[in-house]
């Protein structure tokens, strides 16, 4: 999980190292006043992982404080069986831009690295120079 903190004036990246997300993310996480959006997949792994949630029906998602543009999606375009993810979603948005926004083939070769982090059978990034150049 990357998380991105973002207000009009700054935006803040964080990647959860060995002893996880630092303090102060894990206060505005618990802060109902602020609102958390997410693309997550209908496994809702996301969320989980970062102990905001327990699974509940996609639409609880569609309001603060948790809310998944996966969720609205479906709601407003209709159900799918694989999530749309955040490229089909903005081409679905935006159709004004009459270009297909989506991920760059290229790109894909470094999502099985990181499944394989997930799923505990690569270690974790210790920080940016575990990754090539190319990749950062």
């Amino acid at each position: 999980v990357l998380l991105q903190v973002a207000t009009h004036h700054y935006t803040i990246l964080e990647a959860p190292g060995q002893q996880g997300i630092s303090r102060h993310v894990q206060r505005l996480l618990q802060d109902d006043s602020i609102i958390k959006v997410f693309c997550d997949n209908f496994s809702h792994h996301d969320k989980t992982c970062l102990g905001l949630t327990t699974v509940m029906e996609t639409d609880s998602y569609t309001r603060g404080p948790i809310v998944d543009i996966e969720s609205i999606t479906s709601q407003l375009v209709g159900p799918v069986k694989v999530a749309r993810g955040l490229s089909r979603i903005m081409t679905l948005c935006l159709p004004e831009l009459k270009v297909l926004i989506r991920k760059p083939k290229n790109k894909l070769s470094n999502v099985g690295r990181f499944s394989m982090i997930e799923q505990g059978k690569a270690p974790p990034l210790r920080g940016i120079y575990d990754l090539s150049e190319k990749q950062r």
